[in-house]
């Protein structure tokens, strides 16, 4: 009989497409779904594509909140202006439960929505718990407090403290404020839940060893396991390079990413341009 995994991530992961994080949980569902038996929660609006793509991989989404249906486009100061709006209420709620509860907003955003979903849910069924993003460790908390809880893995794609830190020393004024009062309640959220984990699984050594000298975990409850590419997918991929042209992959929907092309254009493009004008 195969272990049973419930499998909890922002959104369901799908590929081609989707940013980083997401093509590397769906490349490890892909290759380990045979062997074992998922169950997955996604607590993002998702295409109804990327569920079926999904479960043709064996795996049974239990959960997720449908993707909006297009409607007739808005002008483009209106849609700008309903983003901002919405944006404000959301990150008002968010922040004002953050602070209360002392977890970021957007830990607080998923943690609604999970408990607003109310799915039903044997753990006993279960013989392990996967969560994807430690700004999720509050469901692992509200989990936790089951007596048939299994043993729970926590997946850190980053360590969010570190990240919010970074995000914050990118803006200006009130903004970097509210930002760095974030990035205080991640950390304070992060050291205090990670222990909710029988096992914490980072993307670097050096994100293994922050969290053991920060947040007190020991060697044996967290393991390395580094995003890779499969080169062979690549490998019948064939281009002709064009003379002084520079391709950045990543997306700048993640704000580490654009951190680094503004570092690049303030400190290395300019010494390019200079040897090669």
């Amino acid at each position: 009989m195969k272990h049973r995994i419930l499998y909890i991530t922002p959104e369901v992961p799908h590929f081609p497409g989707g940013h980083g994080g997401n093509i590397r949980e769906f490349n490890l569902l892909s290759n380990l779904a045979g062997r074992y038996q998922f169950d997955m929660i996604a607590l993002k609006p998702s295409d109804r594509s990327n569920v079926e793509k999904i479960n043709q991989l064996g795996i049974e989404v239990l959960y997720y909140p449908p993707a909006h249906k297009p409607k007739k486009p808005d002008a483009v100061w209106l849609k700008k202006f309903k983003q901002l709006l919405r944006f404000g209420r959301v990150a008002l709620f968010c922040l004002r439960r953050g602070v209360t509860n002392n977890l970021p907003p957007l830990s607080v955003y998923y943690l609604q929505v999970f408990r607003n979903a109310s799915i039903k849910l044997n753990l006993q069924d279960y013989d392990l718990v996967q969560i994807e993003h430690t700004y999720l460790l509050p469901i692992a908390e509200l989990l936790s407090t089951s007596a048939h809880c299994p043993p729970i893995v926590v997946t850190a794609h980053n360590v969010e403290a570190i990240q919010a830190y970074r995000t914050a020393k990118l803006f200006r004024g009130i903004n970097r404020f509210f930002e760095w009062m974030i990035a205080r309640l991640t950390r304070r959220m992060e050291g205090k839940l990670v222990s909710k984990a029988s096992m914490v699984l980072t993307m670097s050594n050096y994100d293994a060893q922050w969290f053991m000298e920060n947040y007190g975990l020991q060697q044996d409850s967290v393991a390395v396991i580094p995003s890779g590419v499969d080169m062979g997918y690549f490998s019948e991929i064939k281009s002709s390079p064009e003379p002084n042209l520079l391709v950045f992959t990543g997306t700048f929907g993640h704000l580490p990413n654009m951190d680094a092309v503004m570092w690049f254009r303030r400190n290395v493009l300019p010494r390019i341009v200079q040897e090669h004008p």
